[in-house]
C-alpha cells in the first residue's frame, strides 16, 4: 500500500520486509520538514540512546519552574547508571546584601 501526502510529496509504503524501516526513515523525514525541532530531539534520541522517559522528566520540571517564580534548579540524580530522582526546586531571585548599609562599604 502506498500513500502519497501532497503537502510534503512523501510517499508511505507500508508493506515488505523493510516496511518498518523504511516508514521510519519516511516519518523522520516528514518531521525533518514540518517540526525541525522534534527532529533534532529525536536525532538525539536515536544517536545517544539516552531514555526518552529521562528527557520527559527534566522537562515537565523545566516546565514547573517556568510556571513559578522562572528561577530554580534541576538536579538529575543517577546512580549505577539508572537515573533515581529528578528535582526540580524553585528559587526567589534576591540580589539584596545580607547586612544593611554594607553596599556603602
Amino acid at each position: 500500500m502506498k500513500h502519497t501526502f501532497a503537502s510534503t510529496k512523501i510517499e508511505v509504503y507500508a508493506e515488505g520486509p523493510n516496511a518498518q524501516k523504511e516508514n521510519e526513515l519516511i516519518f523522520k523525514e516528514m518531521i525533518r520538514r514540518v517540526r525541525p525541532d522534534l527532529f533534532v530531539l529525536i536525532d538525539l534520541l536515536d544517536s545517544t540512546g539516552v531514555n526518552p522517559l529521562v528527557i520527559w522528566k527534566v522537562i515537565r520540571q523545566l516546565k514547573n519552574i517556568s510556571l513559578g517564580t522562572n528561577y530554580g534548579q534541576i538536579i538529575i540524580e543517577v546512580q549505577a547508571g539508572k537515573v533515581t530522582f529528578i528535582r526540580g526546586s524553585e528559587a526567589d531571585r534576591v540580589e539584596e546584601y545580607i547586612i544593611l548599609g554594607e553596599q556603602h562599604k
